[in-house]
């Protein structure tokens, strides 16, 4: 049996995306089509566009969480603003680097609720 063909150029293209600017634009539920769609072409800076936008929703956080790869900085966010089960199946999903970020994933488990809750009014800031 033959290994199967790679995508050509034409089917990679056909991927959908999600543009940056339509990230600093649209609605939830907008975004959350692209999002959830795992073939979906998302950036860095759109997931985290995302994120600023709408940091309460927990749909996008299992969404992002839920995707087949994160960038390790919107993870870091991520397991700043999310419930203690969406950070289980987050660090159980993705892998992460050693050191700083996961020593922030250990210490997170154990937050009390002031902190989330003042990183997320940091997160909202820094940006």
């Amino acid at each position: 049996m033959a290994d199967p063909e790679p995508p050509n150029d034409a089917e990679t293209d056909a991927r959908p995306q999600l543009p940056d600017a339509l990230a600093e634009t649209a609605d939830l539920d907008e975004l959350m089509v692209l999002i959830e769609d795992p073939r979906t072409t998302v950036s860095e800076t759109a997931l985290m566009a995302a994120l600023r936008r709408f940091p309460e929703s927990r749909r996008l956080h299992a969404a992002m969480i839920a995707r087949p790869s994160l960038p390790s900085g919107v993870a870091a966010c991520l397991s700043t603003i999310t419930s203690d089960s969406e950070l289980t199946r987050l660090l159980a999903r993705h892998e992460f680097p050693s050191g700083r970020f996961f020593k922030l994933f250990q210490q997170s488990r154990n937050r009390p609720s002031w902190w989330s809750r003042a990183m997320r009014g940091s997160f909202l800031l820094s940006r």
